[in-house]
């Protein structure tokens, strides 16, 4: 199946000819507001955390800690009601981005495997 996470799938007025991409953070905003619930690689899901100021943690660990981020209110608390009020209050703790939400780190198994 084509995917659409990369913007190319339909535009009007067409696509010039030269290969034309959206910059990653771009593509990360857009799939979380638009609910996407799973990554497409691990370089997603480093930059999800980077966006709601967690850092991709060591393999081995079990949560990763908040401390130290930049900004005056969590946009995770922002993101999970926002989560929660599109999917009419289903629970997505099950998901890659519920363990992120939840600040769980996701391990090497639990993400997608790039095919080169």
């Amino acid at each position: 199946m084509r995917s659409f996470s990369n913007l190319t799938f339909y535009s009007v007025p067409e696509l010039p000819a030269q290969v034309w991409s959206a910059s990653s953070r771009t593509r990360i905003e857009l799939n979380l507001f638009a609910g996407q619930l799973y990554f497409d690689s691990r370089e997603e899901y480093e930059g999800v955390c980077t966006l709601l100021a967690l850092s991709p943690a060591h393999p081995d660990a079990t949560c990763v800690e908040v401390d130290g981020s930049p900004f005056t209110m969590s946009k995770i608390s922002v993101l999970k009601d926002l989560i929660a009020f599109r999917r009419k209050g289903m629970v997505c703790d099950k998901t890659q981005l519920g363990q992120v939400l939840n600040v769980r780190p996701l391990s090497e198994k639990e993400l997608p495997r790039v095919s080169s």
